[in-house]
Formats: C-alpha cells, structure tokens, sequence
C-alpha cells in the first residue's frame, strides 16, 4: 500500500481507531464463488477491528443473507417521475429526448418498468427508443436492438457515420465472439478482468470464428469497449457495461448453438434455478419456447412421470413430495373479520431457490412452477384443519420433527414439517400429492399434443404439399 509523503501509515491507522474513514467496497457479486468466504471473512474482521469505521458494501442482491453487524439496504429504483427526471439531465439531443418523455407517459413506464426503473437501462431506452420508435415488450428483443443500436456510432450530435470495426471482423463475427465470450466468462463467473484476463478470454473466444482471417486479440478488444460499447474499461480492468448483457448473450449462445443437447447445456450451468440466475432461464425460454419446452421441460417430466406412475399418491404421498422438498409448510389464511367458519391453511411445498439446495429438487420445483394446472389448483385448494386438530397431532406425533408458530391469541399461524407419511395423511395433504402426479402427467401429454400438432403443419403442409 502507498501513501503520499504528507500522509504517514501512523495516522491511517490512527484515522483507522478513531474511526474518521468511510469504506465504499463495491461490486462484492463480481467476486468468484471460491473467493466469496475469504473476501467476507477479511470484511467482516476490519469491521470488528475498527467498529467506529462506516463500511457499506455493494452488491447484486440476495449476497448478505448470512451476514452478522451489517443492515442490508436496497437501492431503491426509479420512479415514473425520477425516470423522467433523469432522462432529462442526460447529454443527449433535446429534441430526441423530447420525443422520448412525450411517449413515456405513466401507463409506458408501468408497461416497461423493469427496465426505465434501472438508470443504465433507461438511458439504453432512450437509444433505442431514438433508433426504433418504439420499446420491445420482451426483455430479450431489447437487448438484441440496445446491441443494434450501440454498434453503430451515436455522437453528441446524433451525427452518425460509418466506423470501420479495428478487428476488421464483420458485425456479425465480432457478435459470434462476444457471445462466446460472454458464454465463457459467464460459466467462469468472471464479471471483471484485469488486461490479461479479457485478453485470454478474448484468445479463446476467437477460436470459434471459422474463417481462418487472422484477428489480434487487442483490436476485438478495443471493439469490445469503444465500437461495441459493451465492456467499459478503467485503466487496466475492465468489466461488462451491466451484467444483464452478459446473461443476455449467454442465454442467446445457447438457444442459437444445436450441437449440444439443451438439457445438458443447462444441467452444466452452476446453480441455475438459484434466484441470481432465473433471469438468465427465464430469457432463454423466451426466445426459444417450443425449443426449451421440447428439449427441456418434456424431458424432465418424463422422468418425473416415470418416477410417479408406480406410486398410490393418496397411500404413499411422501414419494411425491419429497421430489421437491423434505421440509413442508402450512401457512394459515388470513381472516380478520372471522368470515371463515374454518381454519384454512395453504401448503408450501416449492424447493426456495437457493444455489445450496439439492439441485434435482430445484429442478422439479422449476418444473412444477411451470405447470400452470397445478398452479391454479394450488392458489384455490385449501387445507381445512383446526388448531385442535394440529394440536393433537402435534401431541400424538411427538417424536416427528413438528414445529408450531403462533400469534399474539394463541392462534396457530404456521406449521412446518417434515414430508413423512404418517403426517402428510393426518394433516390432509394426500389431495395434494394426488393432483401433482395428475397435473403433471397432463403437462407432459400436452406437450406432445402441441408438439405432434405443429410438427404435422410442418411436414404435410409446408413440405409435403409445397408446390415447386
């Protein structure tokens, strides 16, 4: 560590003990997994050595959950009227933005939120908006027009003109490589790179072009970064513009690349149905539907229907269950007038999406989600059962892992469990059991229905009776 010559290593640490230091450490997320437990493990030591010293930590959210003497404060996003303010103070053409603020009235933003509640995105919006007239629905259909609109060049101006790419690839070459590089560095969980770095996964990236051309690894670079506008570079460390695009050209590498089977593509991917990753299933599934449901979702529930098709849901309701999770919770409804004769409870029966969990179980959780007949069945199914009754079959069953929350009266709120059979029956859950097995064997059937359908128009209509 350097310091200036007026500024001595004793009255840093002084400053350091008497706590007139801030600590602003940014981007925690873009940290590798394997280095997450030393990098929080030297934090929270600084912390506890100088306690009077502010620390505020940065990062993607879900990353704190486990940390002791920090509060977690979330960033708040934009506003219909902040959005507007901020569009506003942005340099760009006036009369461009003029345009922009009177198409983007509150019904707009409500439709659009996602993105014009993010500053980066919004100003993103706005090229897009200057370049297209309009903003895409679909969040991957933005990001395929932002990548169309930043590749060219946009001055202060809007004075545009033809800028040779310094690679001298072709748009859609140095596209192919972005898109590798973004599929690499993404499973490497690298979000930052210092110059050896990008340029090594640059190197590798290139590899996949076909033309036998000759390309230096620092001219796509300083496309990356001044033709492309996608990488943003400080000094000797460079990092994506915003992380969303990186999952945006993942997500694309592996809906376009046919090669590889998509279930094991997506098998191979760390942690996909943790909550950090649903954007990136949930973009590939909109780009490529039929894909994704055929080669993904069909085949998943063919396993799961194999699996189930031999057992009595109403008899043995625990092989259904513990498919997606061992530890069940019923949550009684709410009922402040007392309009409800019963005590009515709603099962939790999802796998919470955490990376840690078992992954087969998070995996059917996905697959049950996407079962919109069980959803629908689950949002109006109720569990009748009164505190007595819990209340016995806690007595009875005492030697089973049962947990009981109340409220101030006394009044059983909760109740979690574990997925045994003896419970499952006494507290009512076989209907359950029994309508995930039926949903999800109609899920399946209807699939190939859809699919039998459409592959029909396909060969018989469009090929078949083609006339030449």
């Amino acid at each position: 560590m350097t310091y200036s010559d007026s500024f001595t290593q004793e009255q840093f640490t002084y400053g350091l003990e008497k706590g007139l230091f801030y600590f602003l450490i940014d981007g925690l997320d873009e940290i590798s997994d394997l280095q997450q437990s030393n990098i929080q493990e030297e934090i929270s030591t600084l912390t506890l050595k100088y306690p009077d010293c502010p620390f505020v930590v940065t990062s993607r959210p879900n990353e704190f959950t486990t940390w002791a003497n920090f509060h977690v404060a979330h960033l708040l996003p934009f506003d219909y009227r902040q959005c507007q303010s901020f569009i506003k103070k942005i340099d760009y053409v006036e009369e461009r933005k003029t345009d922009f603020l009177e198409f983007l009235t509150e019904y707009k933003f409500a439709e659009h939120e996602e993105f014009l509640s993010n500053p980066l995105l919004a100003s993103m919006m706005l090229l897009t908006f200057d370049e297209y007239g309009d903003i895409p629905a679909k969040r991957h259909i933005f990001y395929e027009k932002c990548f169309q609109v930043l590749i060219k060049e946009h001055d202060a101006s809007k004075g545009r003109f033809h800028r040779p790419l310094k690679s001298k690839l072709s748009h859609e070459n140095l596209e192919k490589v972005f898109m590798y590089f973004c599929a690499i560095t993404y499973q490497d969980q690298k979000y930052r790179f210092n110059l050896q770095e990008v340029d090594k996964y640059i190197e590798l990236a290139s590899q996949t072009l076909s033309s036998d051309k000759i390309c230096k690894g620092n001219d796509i670079r300083y496309d990356f970064v001044h033709s492309m506008s996608l990488l943003l570079q400080d000094g000797n460390f460079f990092e994506f513009i915003h992380r969303s695009f990186q999952e945006y050209f993942f997500a694309k590498f592996i809906v376009n690349d046919r090669k590889l089977e998509l279930e094991n593509k997506l098998d191979n991917i760390d942690g996909l149905f943790s909550s950090a990753k649903s954007n990136l299933i949930a973009m590939i599934d909109d780009m490529d539907h039929d894909y994704f449901e055929t080669e993904y979702v069909l085949k998943k529930l063919a396993i799961l229907n194999e699996y189930f098709e031999s057992i009595d849901a109403e008899n043995e309701p625990e092989k259904i269950f513990n498919k997606f999770i061992t530890t069940i919770r019923m949550v009684r409804l709410l009922n402040p007038l007392k309009l409800l004769k019963k005590d009515k409870f709603t099962l939790m029966i999802f796998t919470p999406f955490n990376k840690d969990k078992d992954k087969e179980m998070l995996i059917n959780s996905f697959i049950l989600r996407k079962c919109k007949k069980f959803i629908n069945y689950a949002k109006k199914h109720y569990i009748d059962l009164s505190s007595n009754k819990i209340l016995k079959i806690h007595n009875e069953y005492n030697n089973f892992n049962i947990k009981l929350r109340r409220d101030e009266d006394k009044t059983i709120v909760h109740v979690i469990f574990d997925s045994n059979r003896e419970l499952l029956i006494e507290f009512n859950c076989t209907q359950y059991a029994q309508y995930i097995k039926k949903s999800l064997n109609d899920y399946y059937h209807d699939i190939l229905s859809r699919t039998k359908k459409q592959r029909s128009i396909i060969d018989e209509i469009i090929f078949k009776n083609r006339k030449l």
